[in-house]
């Protein structure tokens, strides 16, 4: 709502926002498991397994690839 300056010093961080300024605070994207699996191979990583639940949430173990 105005300009101001936040310090977090623990992170080293020092941001400045204008006023009326806006944070983006997340971004949500769902993906099927299978995509899942696809995405980390992709980056280099074998899926070692996947726990699914009825609404078919994901879990996925992901081992570095050798």
């Amino acid at each position: 709502m105005r300009r101001q300056r936040v310090r977090i010093a623990r992170a080293g961080v020092d941001v400045a926002f204008a006023r009326g300024e806006t944070i983006w605070t997340e971004s949500s994207y769902k993906y099927p498991p299978e995509e899942v699996v696809a995405l980390g191979e992709g980056a280099g990583f074998t899926c070692a397994k996947q726990w699914l639940d009825d609404a078919r949430f994901a879990l996925t173990l992901f081992r570095l690839r050798a």
